[in-house]
């Protein structure tokens, strides 16, 4: 039993387009523990106990560290259900060394500003792809031409304007993916090791 959930668990992995506090609503109605992987959201953009979640994991390796030194995650919840992971985490292990702990801190305490610069350089990308001649449509949350409801239902669960650093672009005219591919073959990457 994990919070106040007897009949089962969903771990959701929040893309951008899912209506999280309607998930949570509806496995609540069943009885259903929701976990909540907020791991590319980060805390900064999102919150989801504030939207019904019982349970929020994120991956301290990725944003919140936010210098490729640390490998480590956490748990929020209750303090009930806390108290019960915890007493988990004592038998089986899982813990910080202080060392990865001071770094997951440092880390966190520049979370805000670089995840607020990269809701506004995605947002930058997704403007400039839109408004490019080449583009036929962009599919990004953040913006306001964005298909169906997207960008008002980010709005009312997500801070920032890029909401998900992910989106999509295809090319201008219909049957054109070699023009697409072009691009991406013009594109230089570095690989390491």
């Amino acid at each position: 039993m994990l919070g106040g959930c007897k009949a089962g668990l969903l771990r959701a992995y929040q893309p951008g387009t899912t209506d999280l506090a309607a998930v949570c609503r509806a496995a609540r109605e069943r009885d259903i523990c929701t976990v909540v992987d907020n791991t590319f959201a980060t805390p900064y953009n999102q919150r989801p106990l504030a939207l019904g979640a019982e349970v929020v994991i994120h991956s301290g390796t990725k944003y919140l560290g936010g210098h490729s030194d640390v490998l480590g995650g956490c748990v929020v919840t209750d303090a009930a259900t806390s108290e019960r992971l915890w007493h988990k985490r004592t038998l089986f292990g899982g813990v910080l060394d202080p060392f990865a702990a001071w770094l997951l801190l440092r880390g966190t305490k520049t979370l805000a500003l670089r995840v607020e610069r990269q809701n506004q350089n995605a947002l930058a990308l997704a403007q400039a792809l839109e408004s490019h001649p080449a583009v036929r449509r962009v599919h990004y949350p953040g913006l306001p031409s964005c298909l169906c409801d997207l960008h008002q239902r980010g709005r009312k669960r997500e801070r920032g304007n890029g909401r998900r650093r992910t989106g999509r672009a295809g090319p201008k005219w219909p049957g054109d993916e070699r023009s697409a591919g072009g691009s991406c073959d013009a594109d230089r990457f570095a690989f390491l090791g």
